[in-house]
């Protein structure tokens, strides 16, 4: 079970946010793009296996494979907007597990930053809307509307927002500035010009 929540769902939740930012329409049209398929491959490979309790005899690395082939193929019309539903309620699940673990061995943290700052943009843009498909949408929508219209500003108020991120997550001193630099990229720029620093190594 939480191999399948932190490689499978969190590689979808991935997708998801950065392709509807993007507007790729399906997991698979996503996943045509070789920025977008090189990031979901390491941020498996490099900030969520090193922090599983992998079954004796399971090989975790055959299982990844098999994922970027099932999220690539095109006979699966897994909708981007679909699976982006309820990140609120998703993404504890899906990916804090990882970014503690991340966070407590000095890894890197990138990949699953731009995962969270990818969310954080689109539920800020869908609230705005009134379109948010989650259930804390009028939440968001306060919290959004009552923090200001700097990154550095929601993004503050999305940290001390707890049925998100636990307060010890949010106090370490890693986590802030790697989501501010992500945030920044994605607003100045575009969701392309996001995968291309953190594939760099940025």
């Amino acid at each position: 079970e939480a191999m399948k929540l932190q490689l499978l769902n969190a590689s979808h939740s991935c997708i998801a946010y950065l392709g509807c930012l993007a507007g790729w329409g399906t997991v698979a049209d996503a996943m045509a793009v070789p920025a977008l398929r090189q990031l979901v491959g390491e941020l498996m490979q490099r900030e969520v296996i090193p922090n599983l309790e992998v079954p004796h005899g399971f090989d975790v690395n055959q299982y990844q494979q098999q994922l970027l082939e099932r999220f690539a193929n095109p006979a699966l019309q897994h909708r981007t907007a679909q699976i982006a539903m309820d990140g609120s309620q998703k993404l504890p699940q899906r990916i804090m597990a990882s970014l503690a673990g991340q966070l407590r061995s000095g890894g890197s943290i990138q990949r699953l930053c731009l995962v969270l700052a990818a969310w954080i943009v689109f539920s800020r843009e869908a609230a705005a809307r009134g379109t948010l498909d989650d259930p804390l949408a009028a939440e968001l929508a306060r919290l959004y509307q009552q923090a200001g219209s700097q990154p550095q500003e929601y993004l503050r108020a999305i940290l001390e927002w707890r049925p998100l991120i636990p307060a010890a997550l949010a106090a370490n001193e890693r986590l802030e500035p790697m989501l501010l630099a992500q945030l920044e990229v994605l607003q100045a720029s575009n969701v392309e010009a996001a995968l291309s620093a953190v594939n760099r190594g940025y």
